[in-house]
């Protein structure tokens, strides 16, 4: 059993109307199949003793898809922040779905670490993927051509651990790092995983069961938020019933609060299912249908 809750403005944002943009894409697909162009450097940073850090991504297209402004989404895995990749079987399913509706997709790989041990440093892993991923979008901005990106319309989703750091990358502001978190250790937001002088702005954040550390950094003014979650997640939760390591607060509180201070938001809550949906392709790809609906709505108004 699953539900989709609106506040109702949303509704009325998110009407469809006649006229249509020079390039609209759409929540059902438009190509039947997809490129990828893999590993491609997006930046360096330092990682586990010092080691220099190779930031790789993966680009999905549709094939055929040869309209100059496409919207992007930038795909950040999960992983509690020590495992997984930029290949992983969600990551391609989600960019895969998005290159076929008429959306650019990437899917990166981020710094990760095998010995976090404290909730302190959970938060300094969440804050370099946020730097990594904050240079992947710096990367699009500076490649806009040659990947036909319109960078008024970039997009950041993430699942799990990335949803995380997608969220914080959108809602997180640098005077707002816990104290005990040492900012000459983790460095600032933007970091200096590469491509320097351009913006890291995105403009809506989709996150699939993630949770924030503190909901109040949301205000209003910040850009729209669309939310999936589990209500049965025992990893994190869909509430703020238990933290998951630093991050206290799912998607429930995270959609209200939202509304409650006029940031667009949506938020699609699946019963008797955990973390990942369960790994249920059948409610993933359902997931993803929500979601490119959602994109395809906000891009149009």
């Amino acid at each position: 059993m699953v539900i989709i809750r609106y506040a109702t403005v949303m509704c009325l944002l998110f009407s469809i109307t006649s006229a249509q943009p020079s390039h609209r894409p759409l929540s059902s697909p438009l190509y039947g199949q997809v490129n990828v162009e893999s590993d491609i450097l997006y930046g360096q940073s330092i990682g586990v003793n010092d080691s220099i850090v190779n930031l790789l991504l993966d680009v999905y297209t549709g094939t055929g898809d040869t309209a100059q402004q496409r919207p992007l989404v930038l795909f950040i895995h999960g992983g509690g922040f020590k495992n997984g990749n930029k290949v992983l079987k969600m990551s391609k399913l989600f960019c895969s779905r998005f290159a076929k509706c008429g959306f650019v997709a990437a899917s990166i790989n981020y710094r990760l670490s095998q010995s976090i041990r404290s909730n302190d440093e959970y938060f300094a892993a969440m804050i370099h993927a946020v730097q990594d991923a904050k240079a992947a979008v710096r990367f699009f901005r500076k490649n806009a051509v040659r990947f036909m990106i319109d960078t008024s319309k970039i997009f950041v989703m993430g699942t799990s651990a990335g949803a995380i750091t997608a969220l914080h990358m959108a809602y997180l502001d640098q005077n707002e790092f816990p104290t005990s978190v040492d900012v000459k250790k983790t460095g600032t937001l933007e970091g200096n995983s590469g491509n320097p002088g351009y913006s890291s702005a995105i403009h809506g954040v989709i996150n699939c069961w993630g949770a924030m550390a503190d909901f109040r950094w949301i205000q209003n003014g910040n850009v729209p938020v669309f939310n999936i979650h589990g209500v049965c997640d025992s990893t994190i939760a869909f509430d703020s019933s238990f933290s998951y390591k630093a991050f206290k607060y799912g998607s429930t509180v995270i959609h209200d609060r939202a509304l409650k201070v006029g940031v667009k938001s949506g938020l699609r809550l699946f019963y008797q299912t955990g973390h990942t949906l369960d790994n249920d392709p059948v409610k993933q790809d359902s997931a993803a249908n929500d979601i490119t609906d959602w994109l395809s709505k906000i891009i149009q108004n």
